[in-house]
């Protein structure tokens, strides 16, 4: 679902809330297509998917590094 865009490209969620930050001063114009890419590169899981088989070799290696310290210290 997309938002409703203002006039100069914000929607209306975001300008109520700069609106009520003190010493804001008016956003910016943005424009459509700027915004609609931003949008559908959010949509994009791939850096999602990269950052937990990361995360995942980060973890198994540091358990591999303890099983191999255990059984080192143990004198297998």
């Amino acid at each position: 679902m997309r938002p409703e865009l203002l006039t100069n490209g914000h929607s209306r969620h975001i300008t109520d809330r700069v609106r009520t930050l003190p010493a804001a001063g008016r956003l910016p114009p943005l424009r459509v297509d700027e915004v609609l890419t931003a949008q559908a590169a959010n949509d994009d899981r791939t850096s999602l998917v990269r950052g937990f088989f990361i995360l995942g070799l980060v973890i198994a290696t540091f358990i591999a590094l303890g099983v191999a310290a255990f059984l080192i210290g143990r004198g297998w």
